[in-house]
């Protein structure tokens, strides 16, 4: 029994049915399956046990672009027509950052350091020694945001060219694994080009290094004096911090980094594609 592909349900209600549609479900019951499973077997359970809708094929960047700027489609078009010829829905989920390509690591593809989630000390936060999720990408590197969009913007040109009537929608998305752009399992953002632009942010919020210093209750002498290494705003336990409300400023900030990245995605996908 394949019990990991049943990731999520989404069920939403659908608009009022008129007295011409009553056969219409009232609801849409759609599965979230990886590309690797999904069969044939699992669909039609899906069609006729469990009275589904429609499936969410979620696309791994790993899967995709095995190799920079090189893409399979094979397994993503044989899923997609699966699910097609079973008379459901399809739905895209294109995961952002989780399970990553062998490719994508510090010091390769002229990506650093800087282009990956930094800790308070310095060093590159890793989940373990799983290489698709080891090293989280940095939303605030313009590096790792142009590799992302590049894929993002693949996938979508793709279907678009595939299938310009099939798809039903197609969603980014960030693994909890990539959201280190506010607190979860731990706040990072201490590159060197980030403390530069968080120090930028701040000129342009404050105007003066008074006015900041009224609000932080701080005495720093100009903005170049302030950077959030010194400070302990990495400390995700109940606390009292240094400057608190300078915290909220740093946390602030680095979830406004999420927000950018996710806008360049709706960027992209007015770009690429007229499924938008």
């Amino acid at each position: 029994m394949k019990t990991l592909r049943f990731l999520f349900i989404v069920i939403a209600l659908l608009p009022a049915r008129s007295t011409a549609a009553q056969s219409e479900p009232k609801f849409k019951i759609v599965f979230t399956a990886a590309i690797s499973n999904i069969d044939t077997a699992w669909l039609s359970a899906i069609k006729g046990r469990w009275k589904g809708t429609g499936v969410c094929i979620r696309v791994l960047w790993g899967e995709i672009e095995t190799q920079p700027n090189q893409f399979t489609w094979t397994n993503l078009d044989q899923a997609i027509s699966a699910v097609s010829s079973k008379g459901l829905d399809v739905y895209i989920r294109v995961s952002m950052g989780v399970m990553k390509p062998a490719w994508v690591i510090p010091g390769s593809n002229g990506l650093d350091t800087n282009d990956f989630q930094v800790r308070r000390n310095g060093t590159i936060f890793s989940y373990g020694t799983d290489p698709s999720r080891k090293h989280p990408l940095n939303f605030g590197s313009s590096v790792s945001i142009n590799y992302l969009s590049r894929f993002y913007s693949a996938v979508l040109q793709h279907l678009h060219n595939q299938y310009p009537t099939i798809i039903k929608e197609i969603v980014p998305s960030v693994s909890v694994f990539e959201e280190m752009e506010y607190p979860s399992t731990e706040i990072c953002g201490y590159s060197l080009p980030e403390i530069t632009k968080f120090t930028q942010s701040l000129q342009l919020k404050y105007n003066s290094i008074n006015n900041l210093n009224s609000r932080w209750g701080s005495s720093f002498q100009s903005f170049s004096q302030i950077n959030p290494r010194s400070f302990d705003w990495d400390n995700l336990t109940p606390y009292v911090y240094q400057y608190p409300a300078g915290r909220v400023d740093w946390i602030q900030w680095r979830t406004s980094l999420l927000k950018k990245f996710v806008d360049s995605c709706a960027i992209v996908t007015q770009w690429s594609s007229p499924l938008a």
